[in-house]
C-alpha cells in the first residue's frame, strides 16, 4: 500500500507491515525518518495541502484505529483521532 501527495510517497514497508517509508518523488531519495508502529499498517494517506516541512500522515492499524504524526521528526507523536475506522477519509480543500 502506498500514498503519492506532491512530491512524496508514503510506502508500507511489507516486511513488518508496521513501518511507513517515505520518499522524495523529485529527488529519489527518502525523505524524514521512518514511521514504526506496535501494530500493522492497514492504510496510509498524506495530507493534500502544504510543503513537505508540513506534511502530515494519517494511517489506519489492524484494530481500525486511526492516527496522524508528522513526516519530518521535528516532533513526533502518534495521535489516536478514531477507534474502528474503515477506510481513511480523502479529504479536499482546506484540509491539511
Amino acid at each position: 500500500m502506498f500514498h503519492l501527495r506532491s512530491y512524496t510517497l508514503a510506502i508500507i514497508d511489507r516486511t513488518t507491515s508496521q513501518t511507513v517509508k517515505f520518499l522524495d518523488t523529485s529527488a529519489g531519495k527518502a525523505v524524514g525518518e521512518e514511521v514504526t508502529h506496535a501494530l500493522e499498517i492497514a492504510d496510509v494517506c498524506l495530507n493534500q495541502t502544504g510543503s513537505t516541512p508540513d506534511r502530515k500522515l494519517v494511517f489506519i492499524d489492524r484494530n481500525r484505529d486511526l492516527y496522524i504524526t508528522p513526516v519530518l521528526k521535528v516532533w513526533r507523536c502518534m495521535l489516536t483521532v478514531t477507534k474502528l475506522l474503515l477506510k481513511v477519509p480523502m479529504l479536499k480543500g482546506g484540509a491539511g
